[in-house]
């Protein structure tokens, strides 16, 4: 009887205490076995785990797959050991795939669905990179270029706009691209219809003046494109997206990093230790802050589905915050 009451107390003494943060609240935590670093990613109703369990910092060696029918429970559906190359880097995540530098010129692409690699060498460096169906729209010191992907490992470059890019990134919504360089000491976008991949068609092209650096890729939202730079977030209103008319800026007083974006809240990950949202059209409005000193700035990664928040904490696992019920 002893021992089953101390097992008892044990197992009440492991429960999961979290402070109360103001807006949201704890509602579910999932355990990732020793995660020192890694990544997550959603796509529709599953979110991956990419991570290690040593110190090295690859690019994760173990894929967890959760389902989130019930996005307060993520549900594993798979656990997988990749074979990935050492010393890749990380460049971008969009739906099923996820794009890594493997040297100067080469491209590895793994697709979440299939776990397939494939590598690429395109002879140019990629500066950033977004796809549609089976097309990939590449941002390079060599100008945009369109290959068409349908046959990897082979491919064919069907577009290229040669315009010299420098600090560029792209950002896709629905058949809309949005191209952002640097240009004269200052950022020029263009819009590309790419319906027709093949043949992308601009429907703006302008100078952002005010904006010098980017530090991460824009977002878009139906009626908004929000630019994040070192120091201020930058909200521009676009009308049927062939036209930008700047709005507001709101400055940002200490670094931030992984930004990300729904239809109304922006996302910053701040030192690594908690998490501020953003009202997309009010940034006047109090910003809402989850502190993260209970995590003691551990947080590796965190994702958005339909605004529940999953955050990935080192040595520990998948942590699930939802908004309070008002």
């Amino acid at each position: 009887m002893i021992s089953l009451l101390i097992l008892i107390l044990v197992i009440i003494n492991c429960k999961h205490e979290y402070p109360p943060f103001d807006e949201y609240e704890v509602v579910g935590f999932v355990p990732v076995d020793s995660v020192t670093y890694g990544m997550l990613f959603a796509n529709g109703e599953r979110l991956f785990a990419l991570y290690d369990t040593t110190f090295n910092y690859n690019p994760g060696p173990l894929l967890r797959e959760y389902s989130l029918q019930d996005p307060t429970n993520p549900t594993l559906q798979n656990v997988e050991l990749l074979y990935l190359p050492p010393s890749l880097i990380f460049r971008k995540h969009q739906d099923s795939l996820v794009f890594y530098r493997m040297s100067y010129y080469d491209l590895l692409i793994l697709n979440l669905n299939t776990l397939e690699t494939h590598s690429l060498y395109l002879g140019y460096n990629v500066q950033d990179i977004v796809h549609r169906e089976h097309f990939l729209f590449v941002s390079t010191y060599d100008g945009l270029r369109v290959l068409d992907i349908s046959n990897l490992p082979d491919y064919v470059e069907v577009f290229n706009d040669s315009i010299y890019r420098y600090g560029a990134f792209l950002t896709l919504r629905d058949t809309i691209l949005l191209d952002m360089y640097e240009s004269n000491d200052h950022y020029r976008a263009k819009m590309w219809n790419i319906k027709n991949a093949e043949n992308p068609q601009i429907i703006f092209e302008g100078e952002l003046p005010g904006v010098y650096y980017l530090a991460y890729g824009p977002a878009m939202t139906e009626q908004y494109i929000i630019i994040f730079d070192h120091y201020a977030v930058h909200r521009y209103r676009h009308d049927t997206y062939d036209t930008l008319i700047y709005e507001d800026m709101l400055y940002i007083d200490q670094s931030y990093s992984s930004p990300k974006t729904s239809d109304s809240l922006i996302y910053l990950l701040y030192q690594g230790n908690r998490i501020g949202i953003i009202q997309m059209d009010d940034f006047d409005a109090e910003q809402i802050t989850i502190s993260g000193d209970y995590w003691n700035y551990q947080m590796l990664s965190f994702e958005i589905f339909e605004e529940t928040i999953y955050v990935l904490v080192r040595r520990q696992g998948i942590h699930i915050l939802q908004r309070r019920a008002s």
